[in-house]
């Protein structure tokens, strides 16, 4: 279905003869369009949902019992991974506004649609639906709408259910247990020092290097060949995913933080204190320790695959429970001579860093917004909004996480779950959100929520929780600037600056003089600064405007 961009075409009259205008709060909005069985049709936008397009059995089911509740009838507008802004401003731009999307605030085009009145406010509507009033409130609403454009113009959309603050942990370092057994006693590094268990509360940057260097050469799946290295890097990520050894240096590719010297707010990645980070990275390069594609063909896949096959014995990757799960059952292959899974693979405990303290860069709970066309109609408006409140109610997302109970599951006299999807071919009980049952409700439910459930069935549920609280809770360190709103047409600077920012990165970590990398890093700086300039200035307007110290 396309929807009319109807607060330009009622200015026709040719238009408004065929089109009924009501008003509402903003003026006219869009007719409602209903299906031959009567239900209301919803556009919704998303990332990758195709599983909801060309739905399985399972996920239609359960899309279809959701529909019916409703009397609604969805209408999918899926955008891949890389090119889903595209998409999406291909919609809007010509006048095919979705009536639900997903979007972030930092996109170009997100000024625009503030000043077209393209964003629905919540606010008016929470007093009447407490769930989603609840899901607002984990966040400082005063930030949320400064962020937003001065009014909550969108729903953020919660990553982990079972985290009360604003702040959690996507990525953390996995590591091979059984390697570091191996090198342990028998392996010196150029250091001289002991390889250190990781798991020291001691441990440290220097450690980390050192055991490193011991995956390295120290022969740590003892086969006698030099075929291992330390640490698996990947260029689809960027240098977002090396924060993990950024923070050691107290610095990240994200944050800002205040350069007395300068006497203003700067992003770490042009600032001093991030070139010891920069020259330990190098370091490991130079030395092997790091993967030598790591910038050209070293995928995400590759990467993790390098880690599976056994080629690398650190890694970064997400930590949620699924992916956690999906690594150990790939690491089954090594649980040889008795050993069990937490003697092969862990997650990494957060290193010391070079001040002596633990950090870890921390995500915001929430990935994007979920916005609501303001044209929609009343009646519009208020049918996704009953949809995105039941989807936070226990019923809901006994629905959406589990599905349908007598098909999908049974429920215990002691209210537990009994699973009906039987198992796989090594014997681990499939989850409702598995590619081949029902991913595509998993794509649906984020329409309010990330969050994936943890199923206590799974054999590898003890190992997974662990990696997932290697990176502790206490350590993680909230962006200075998590809420700091510019105008989103500073979007196609900040993407500039950070093209020439991961260029001259992988320059310097990649392998080239000691006084190339000194010139790289001044020229780099340089042009940060005058490209970014008006950029800094703005950033800086807002931290005074928010009331951010230093």
């Amino acid at each position: 279905m396309k929807k009319k961009f109807l607060k330009l075409l009622c200015l026709s009259s040719i238009v408004c003869s065929t089109v009924s205008c009501s008003n509402t709060s903003v003026g006219e909005y869009d007719e409602d369009v209903y299906d031959e069985n009567g239900n209301l049709i919803i556009t919704f936008f998303g990332i990758d949902i195709d599983s909801l397009q060309s739905p399985t059995k399972d996920t239609e089911l359960v899309l279809n019992a959701i529909e019916e509740k409703f009397k609604v009838d969805f209408n999918f507008i899926s955008g891949s991974p890389e090119g889903w802004k595209t998409v999406l401003n291909q919609n809007i731009g010509g006048g095919d506004i979705p009536d639900i999307w997903f979007h972030e605030v930092d996109q170009p085009q997100y000024s625009s649609w503030l000043e077209d009145e393209y964003l629905m406010d919540f606010e008016p509507y929470l007093k009447d639906y407490p769930n989603i009033k609840a899901s607002f409130e984990r966040y400082n609403l005063a930030d949320v709408k400064s962020y937003l454009g001065g009014k909550l113009y969108g729903y953020p959309i919660v990553l982990n259910d079972e985290i009360e603050e604003d702040l959690c942990n996507v990525h953390g370092m996995y590591y091979r247990r059984d390697w570091y057994d191996a090198v342990k006693d028998r392996y010196t590094p150029k250091s001289g020092v002991k390889i250190k268990d990781p798991e020291d509360a001691t441990f440290d940057y220097n450690n980390f290097y050192d055991l490193l260097e011991a995956f390295t050469y120290g022969d740590p799946d003892n086969n006698g060949k030099d075929d291992t290295y330390g640490y698996a890097m990947t260029k689809d990520g960027g240098i977002y995913w090396w924060y993990p050894i950024l923070c050691m240096f107290g610095v990240t590719s994200l944050d800002w933080s205040w350069n007395q010297t300068a006497n203003r707010w700067e992003p770490d990645i042009i600032q001093d204190k991030m070139k010891p980070a920069l020259d330990f990275l190098a370091k490991l390069y130079d030395n092997g320790l790091i993967n030598s594609n790591y910038a050209t063909t070293a995928t995400k896949a590759r990467m993790k695959n390098e880690f599976l096959n056994g080629s690398a014995g650190v890694m970064v990757h997400e930590t949620q429970f699924e992916h956690a799960v999906g690594i150990l059952k790939l690491m089954e292959q090594y649980l040889t001579d008795g050993k069990e899974m937490n003697d092969v693979v862990r997650g990494f405990p957060v290193v010391t860093g070079v001040d002596g303290t633990k950090t870890l860069w921390g995500h915001s709970n929430k990935y994007g917004y979920r916005s609501i066309n303001n044209f929609c109609s009343p009646t519009k408006k208020e049918k996704i909004l009953d949809i995105m409140e039941w989807m936070l109610s226990e019923e809901g997302m006994m629905l959406l996480n589990n599905g349908i109970e007598g098909t999908h599951y049974t429920l215990n006299s002691d209210g537990t779950i009994n699973s009906l999807l039987g198992v796989d071919s090594s014997g681990e009980p499939f989850t409702f959100y598995d590619n081949n049952i029902a991913r595509g409700i998993y794509f649906l439910k984020g329409l309010v929520s990330w969050s994936t459930p943890v199923p206590k069935t799974s054999k590898y549920y003890n190992n997974a929780i662990a990696i997932q609280k290697a990176w502790k809770q206490e350590y993680l360190k909230p962006s200075t600037f998590a809420y700091c709103h510019v105008d989103p047409s500073f979007g196609i600077t900040a993407s500039e600056l950070n093209d020439i920012t991961t260029i001259a990165y992988q320059k310097i970590v990649g392998k080239t003089s000691a006084q190339e990398r000194e010139t790289t890093w001044t020229e780099y700086v340089a042009n940060y600064k005058k490209k970014g300039s008006s950029y800094i200035i703005a950033m800086n307007k807002c931290a005074d405007e928010m009331g951010i110290k230093h």
